[in-house]
Formats: C-alpha cells, structure tokens, sequence
C-alpha cells in the first residue's frame, strides 16, 4: 500500500486567475517538479505593443506528484483544487506532457484555442525540425498551415504556426 502513495502523477491543479508563475515559483522552491506551459503574446496599447510570456493554459498548472506532495501542492497559495473531470482527478498522460514540452521549444509560435474545435483534419506527425515528433491536426486558416495538437486530458488545444520548410508526414 505505500508504494502506491509514493507512486508519483503528473496532477493538474487549477489556480487562481494570473497566479500560475507565483504557483510554479511556490512549488517548484519546494522541490516538486512542475511545469508551467507558456506562450508569447503581442498585447497592443495605444502608444505601444508588447511581448508578454503568458500561461498556455489559464489557470492550469501541472506537477508530478505522490499523494504527499500533492496535498502540499494543494495547500500553496494560489492553488485553488485539483482538476477534476468525471469526479476523477485528471492525470496527464506522460506522452502529453513530452508533447506540451515539445511545443516549448518554439513559445511564439503558439496559441491557445479558448474552446477545442471539433475534427478539422488530418492527423499528422512532424517529421523535421524543432518539433519533429509532435502529432496533430492539420488546418488551413489564412494562407498558412497550423497544427492543432489537443491535449486530452485537460479537454484543450493549441494551434502552432508550421513554418513551410517544414516537413508534414503521417503520423
């Protein structure tokens, strides 16, 4: 029985609004291995523009954790529940967790879909560059090609500008 308390998830925990970087910070200082998904947002004021470093996922925030921990995670300021979906607690799956770091690796690239659209594509797998593994779908949207990569778990998505030198095979 103890090994299954000490059995660590990936736990999605939901905080309160524009706290998630105080809440990575928090959890992170009490070495618990968290991560916080983040893109790049242009903001337009009137006499400027600029680039801010936001949340992928408002008000999610994932951490590996076993039971312990998380009830120490539960108790960190800004943490508001755990995710539940069901009445289960949601656990990332760890292929989508590589998939969200994979998307990390280009933060300007990416865009949070506010609701998950329904099947719009092809199921495609990247074949070259940066992002080479990542599966999706494909869609057309204004002249350029974007792939919609859903996170399941967490009933999200993310649409990430392709560039055209980059390769698209099947998954």
């Amino acid at each position: 029985m103890l090994s299954n308390i000490n059995h660590k998830k990936w736990l999605v925990f939901y905080t309160r609004a524009r706290s998630e970087k105080v809440c990575e910070k928090d959890i992170n200082d009490m070495n618990i291995k968290v991560f916080l998904p983040k893109c790049i947002e242009i903001r337009q004021w009137k006499d400027r523009k600029k680039k801010l470093i936001m949340p992928l996922f408002p008000n999610y925030i994932f951490a590996l954790v076993d039971e312990y921990e998380r009830i120490a995670v539960l108790e960190t300021r800004g943490i508001v529940r755990n995710l539940v979906f069901n009445g289960q607690r949601v656990e990332m799956r760890e292929e989508e967790i590589n998939q969200i770091e994979l998307l990390q690796t280009q933060p300007e690239l990416l865009e949070n879909i506010k609701t998950p659209l329904p099947g719009l594509g092809k199921t495609i797998r990247i074949s070259s560059g940066p992002m080479k593994g990542l599966k999706g779908e494909i869609l057309e949207h204004y002249g350029s090609t974007h792939l919609l990569v859903r996170i399941g778990s967490i009933h999200q998505a993310v649409k990430v500008k392709l560039s055209a030198r980059m390769a698209v095979g099947s998954p």
